[in-house]
């Protein structure tokens, strides 16, 4: 999940920031050998979870580590959250149709290597465009089938 908010940009309609910044502290600390991450962000401030449910908030942290958050725990939350802010449309993608036109929406086939987002490696868009776009089905499942 991390490997795909890297490569999509993503973007709040409200003013309510909240599940971004949340994603931005989850990638900021998203190293596998930590299992506790800090509930301050580098500028001191809390990290503000009111977006989550108490049962959300429970899970995050443990009574052992005041202070801290678990770190799958709160990846888990993070991403559920985001999950239903861009289904409800509070988060956009950035640069996608608002409406879907079909397979070309997203992935134009023969422009592939064209529209290859700039952060992946020149060996990712080189592969044969088999490989692509079963990689691409995986993200966005209109290019499954181009």
């Amino acid at each position: 999940m991390f490997d795909l908010t890297d490569v999509i940009g993503l973007k709040a309609t409200s003013e309510d920031t909240a599940v971004l910044d949340a994603l931005l502290h989850a990638k900021a600390h998203r190293t596998p050998a930590r299992d506790y991450i800090p509930d301050r962000a580098p500028d001191g401030n809390k990290v503000d979870v009111s977006f989550a449910t108490q049962n959300w908030q429970k899970i995050i942290r443990d009574r052992r580590r005041p202070g801290y958050f678990v770190r799958r725990h709160f990846e888990a939350m993070v991403f559920h959250y985001l999950a239903d802010e861009l289904r409800t449309g509070d988060v956009a993608v950035i640069g996608r149709r608002s409406t879907p036109t079909g397979p070309s929406s997203c992935c134009p086939g023969s422009r592939w290597r064209r529209s290859c987002p700039s952060t992946w490696s020149r060996s990712a868009c080189s592969r044969p465009a088999r490989t692509l776009r079963s990689t691409a089905g995986r993200w966005w499942p209109c290019c499954a089938g181009a």
